[in-house]
């Protein structure tokens, strides 16, 4: 069963969706996929790298979220999100485009979680007076520039692997009390040393096309990693004391509170 449906005003016209407040549903994310638009955003509280699209067969830009799987340092137990800015995949939720059957075709989707049948009190409703929900329309307007983006930064990936800049990045975990030798894999970063070396013809090209900046962005991020560790022990010990007491937001991000708006 696929996870979305299509919103189709034949079918759904007396149906909605459940709407949540909380993230939950990015609970047990690792990764979130980014584009290129959010990088300054990004950077301030998160860890970029790059990782496989197996199906896509492409490198594609993430924020990493955990050190573990199914659990996502960002999200609290209550759902709350930790990070001031909310990557443009999640603020999407729950509606996706999906491919029609025409050349170009979208159709605008709903996670099937949240759908509703028939619409009650409190649910949003896809359709008012036979057409499209006001705020249906701006979230498709949304998923279509994050479509655009998307198709930007998979190609500044690309533009980047092309010169070998994209390398492995197994991230040692013996900081979590774990055997000295066990690592997180799966994640790539920029290698330093080679972009070190690029020669001036190519780091035009990149900066021309705002690769270079992708580049020394995750170069950047890549000490929040530390910080990472951090999160993912305090919502352990959290989940270990059953205190529903949130971390120390102060601690954890610098007291850097203009870092933490949209």
């Amino acid at each position: 069963m696929t996870r979305y449906i299509k919103i189709q005003k034949g079918e759904h016209q007396n149906a909605g969706y459940q709407l949540s407040r909380t993230m939950e549903f990015a609970a047990g994310d690792i990764s979130v996929p980014i584009v290129f638009d959010e990088l300054g955003h990004i950077v301030a509280s998160m860890t970029i790298g790059f990782q496989k699209n197996d199906l896509a067969d492409t490198i594609e830009l993430v924020a990493l979220q955990s050190l573990k799987p199914d659990s996502n340092a960002y999200v609290m137990p209550n759902g709350r999100w930790l990070a001031g800015y909310v990557p443009s995949y999640y603020r999407a939720f729950p509606f996706a485009l999906l491919p029609g059957e025409g050349l170009g075709e979208l159709f605008l989707s709903v996670d099937r979680s949240v759908f509703k049948e028939t619409c009650e009190e409190g649910d949003v409703a896809f359709f008012e007076e036979d057409q499209l929900n006001p705020k249906l329309e701006q979230i498709s307007a949304f998923l279509v520039e994050c479509l655009k983006g998307r198709q930007r930064t998979l190609k500044l990936c690309k533009q980047l692997q092309s010169h070998g800049l994209i390398v492995e990045w197994p991230i040692p975990l013996a900081g979590l009390g774990e055997n000295e030798k066990e690592v997180l894999s799966g994640f790539y970063r920029i290698d330093s040393d080679k972009l070190k070396q690029l020669s001036e013809s190519v780091l035009l090209e990149l900066n021309q096309s705002g690769a270079l900046k992708l580049a020394y962005a995750q170069e950047l991020s890549a000490s929040r990693i530390d910080r990472l560790f951090s999160m993912y022990q305090m919502k352990q010990k959290m989940l270990d004391s059953q205190s529903g007491a949130e971390p120390d937001l102060e601690q954890l991000f610098d007291n850097d509170d203009e870092m933490l708006s949209f």
